[in-house]
């Protein structure tokens, strides 16, 4: 005779995969949330390798940006990334900084934070910072490939000027932050400023949202667990 939890489990087993995304969707649509929150909160409160006094022998010197440059190249990020997935040629240099600018958006929480880019206080400013200037040279990168002739870095070299001139324009009145011309390198991932998270209202207010979401989720697959488990012991 099948225990309660054996009846469980089976049932779990013989469930339709459909039926169980149907029963707990926003479980479902938070679990990737859920997952990037854990590995950026297991990072080092405040990452500082990339400082110019600092030398990482392994990775890819990243410039640093100015603020209104950074402002462009996050207009023009999604095109930058398009340009270089469709690139048929990947070299190294590519393939690491195309996988730095997932890596540490991720641990900047995808941009999501309000403000993260614009308030120089926001424990995101720094990490903001890192994305997009590995976003920026990426871009010089895919126009500079050496032994590549053909679209690939004609669609590079259009695309820059569209962003060079969308920098001139905004040159008028330049905003130095604190980061502002600091270097990156692609062996470090720069987190947020954790310990800053309470005195920054607009993250904390973020966060606290996405914490009472997860909370919900987390809450209503448990209520849905034990209404299952109640029914299978009904029976």
């Amino acid at each position: 005779m099948q225990t309660p939890i054996q009846r469980f489990r089976c049932r779990l087993r013989t469930k339709p995969a459909g039926d169980r995304g149907h029963r707990f969707p926003v479980l479902k649509a938070m679990v990737p949330c859920l997952i990037g929150v854990l590995l950026v909160a297991a990072m080092p409160g405040r990452a500082i390798a990339h400082r110019s006094s600092v030398v990482a022998a392994d990775g890819l010197p990243i410039p640093g940006l100015t603020h209104d440059q950074l402002a462009v190249v996050a207009e023009y990020r999604e095109a930058v990334l398009r340009v270089a997935d469709r690139q048929s040629r990947r070299d190294e240099t590519l393939i690491r900084l195309r996988n730095f600018v997932d890596i540490q958006r991720m641990a900047c929480l995808w941009g999501m934070v309000p403000d993260s880019l614009a308030d120089e206080d926001s424990p995101f400013n720094e990490c903001s910072h890192a994305y997009l200037s590995g976003t920026m040279a990426l871009l010089l990168h895919l126009r500079d490939r050496e032994g590549v002739q053909g679209h690939g870095p004609e669609e590079a070299s259009q695309l820059l000027n569209r962003v060079a001139m969308a920098m001139l324009a905004k040159e008028t009145a330049p905003m130095l932050c604190a980061y502002s011309g600091d270097p990156f390198n692609t062996a470090d991932v720069i987190a947020p400023h954790w310990i800053d998270v309470p005195f920054h209202p607009t993250s904390l207010l973020s966060l606290s949202g996405v914490a009472v979401l997860l909370a919900a989720a987390v809450g209503g697959l448990w209520r849905g667990m034990a209404r299952i488990g109640a029914g299978s012991t009904a029976r």
